[in-house]
């Protein structure tokens, strides 16, 4: 037979029917012993939430940027950046990227694809300095776009696509009006310029023109493809057509790098006497920049051991066309006496030619390309004293 007992709690009001035989419809309440952390466990507990605060800061600003620039739902959780710096999450139409010192960044359409394809944080572009911004109308009235990144941009228009420009170069096209300047939009990335097999330098192309770039020289406009003006003092043309209401920018200059070489054998008939004749020879190689703001002339005088001397003078100019233009003239003389004067003769050249002038030369080297041209003069009242000159000229973007 059951005998009831006495409830183990002392408090409970149903005490006294349960010393009665009826049965407590209370269950015991179990007691726990109070949990005590360690210090080290407390600074734990604290750095779990402070992180998941964290988490939930960044992860809300990256989905306030993709919701404002319509990425749609996130294909991905929120990732650390391949460099450690800041987090990512990757969304249908881009990329968010967020870093505490610079807050949430959008990446989207070809600007973004093309920073992705560089290698995203860890390229040389480096992290986005801006979202994608709208870019100034070019000269041709083309709208675009473009982001900032901490080692250069990326620019894009629908007619030319999307393009990095960075370093000296970015510099160079900042200075001469950007999109909205001579040069226009890009229409390549920056890439190795090549001279017979080797990369001498760095080049961008643009809409209007190009910039090159090589280590001695620094960075320079090579070329303009606009139509032009020639003057003289090329710092006074002008692009024609561009400017609306006769407001049209000023050209830049152009540089071309001007490689030289000439030859000039001398033969000095001694009174008719084949075995007293007198020779002179040399050889002489250039390598100078040439722009088209400043004319260099390049000077050679060559003399056989008595009296005969010839002298090549040229004066050159880039044009923004990207050729270069050489002016000058081949001349057969006396050499001068111990008083300083000449006393030059006539010469002959190979074309029609003045009893009392040098031989004129004008030649135009094209971009990129080079040009040879001999020239024979003789003196009209001694046709054996006479030269063979040489003169080669290649004209290189840097």
């Amino acid at each position: 037979m059951w005998a009831p007992q006495a409830c183990p709690r002392p408090t409970c009001k149903f005490r006294a029917s349960f010393l009665q035989g009826t049965p407590c419809k209370v269950p015991a309440v179990l007691t726990l012993e109070p949990i005590v952390l360690s210090s080290k466990a407390r600074i734990d507990l604290a750095r779990i939430k402070g992180r998941a605060e964290v988490a939930s800061v960044i992860s809300e600003a990256i989905e306030r940027r993709a919701a404002e620039f319509g990425l749609g739902a996130p294909l991905g959780d929120v990732t650390k950046t391949p460099d450690g710096l800041g987090w990512c999450r990757k969304y249908p139409a881009g990329w968010v990227v967020y870093r505490a010192d610079r807050g949430a960044k959008a990446l989207y359409g070809a600007i973004g694809a093309r920073w992705i394809e560089f290698g995203g944080t860890q390229s040389f572009l480096g992290w986005p300095a801006t979202d994608q911004l709208d870019s100034a109308l070019t000269i041709d009235r083309i709208p675009g776009h473009h982001t900032r990144f901490d080692g250069g941009i990326v620019i894009w228009s629908g007619p030319t696509g999307a393009f990095e420009l960075h370093g000296e170069i970015l510099e160079l096209w900042r200075q001469l009006g950007a999109e909205s300047g001579a040069l226009g939009l890009p229409l390549s990335d920056e890439h190795d310029l090549i001279q017979h097999g080797t990369a001498v330098g760095r080049r961008s192309v643009f809409q209007h023109g190009e910039i090159g770039w090589s280590p001695e020289a620094g960075a320079a406009v090579t070329f303009l493809s606009h139509p032009y003006e020639e003057a003289p003092g090329a710092s006074t043309a002008r692009v024609r057509g561009l400017g609306g209401g006769g407001d049209e920018p000023p050209l830049p200059a152009v540089r071309r790098f001007l490689r030289g070489h000439a030859s000039i054998a001398i033969t000095r008939d001694d009174f008719g006497l084949w075995e007293g004749d007198a020779q002179g020879s040399a050889s002489q190689r250039v390598e100078a920049p040439v722009d088209s703001w400043d004319p260099a002339t390049i000077t050679t005088v060559v003399g056989t051991p008595d009296e005969v001397q010839v002298e090549v003078v040229l004066t050159t100019v880039a044009r923004p066309d990207g050729s270069v233009l050489a002016t000058g003239h081949v001349v057969l003389r006396d050499r001068p006496d111990e008083g300083g004067e000449s006393n030059p003769h006539g010469v002959r050249g190979t074309e029609a030619s003045s009893p009392d002038l040098a031989h004129p030369i004008r030649v135009v080297i094209p971009r990129d390309d080079g040009v040879t041209q001999v020239v024979h003069i003789a003196r009209d009242w001694s046709p054996d004293d006479h030269a063979e000159v040489l003169i080669s000229l290649w004209n290189h973007p840097v």
